[in-house]
């Protein structure tokens, strides 16, 4: 003997399409958000190794963060010797280095005047290059 209960309507394949993409909605979502972490995660590791360059590191205050092509860029800003912020400073870094365009502006000022410099005085201004590309091409970073 066979219960029937009149209530019970088979579900439609609208339902069915309807609960397919609702997955796939959130499988997207969170694949999306698991991308968002690991770039904020390298942004982080990345932001530390730029601070630690700095006279000193736990001052250090970061703006204009953008990251793309694993490459964070920005502007840092801590404070010197007599404890006062010196002013921002252009920044870039990736996994394998991290550059302050100060230090273009310095090798390229010692090369002045020397057999090099022709060779080599386009340091700051390939870094500022590479800055602004960073900076129109990258994605903000908290």
């Amino acid at each position: 003997m066979q219960i029937q209960d009149s209530s019970f309507k088979p579900r439609s394949s609208e339902y069915c399409k309807s609960s397919i993409g609702a997955i796939a909605l959130f499988a997207i979502l969170f694949a999306l958000a698991a991308c968002s972490s690991s770039e904020q995660t390298t942004a982080d590791k990345l932001k530390l190794a730029v601070a630690s360059k700095m006279k000193d590191p736990e001052s250090a205050r970061f703006t204009r963060l953008k990251f793309g092509h694993f490459t964070l860029c920005g502007e840092v800003n801590s404070t010197n010797s007599f404890g006062a912020y010196a002013g921002a400073e252009r920044f870039s870094a990736t996994s394998d280095f991290v550059h302050l365009r100060s230090e273009f502006v310095e090798r390229d000022a010692a090369l002045e005047g020397s057999p090099a410099s022709s060779e080599w005085k386009h340091g700051t201004e390939g870094f500022d290059r590479f800055w602004d590309a960073c900076q129109r091409d990258g994605k903000p970073v908290e």
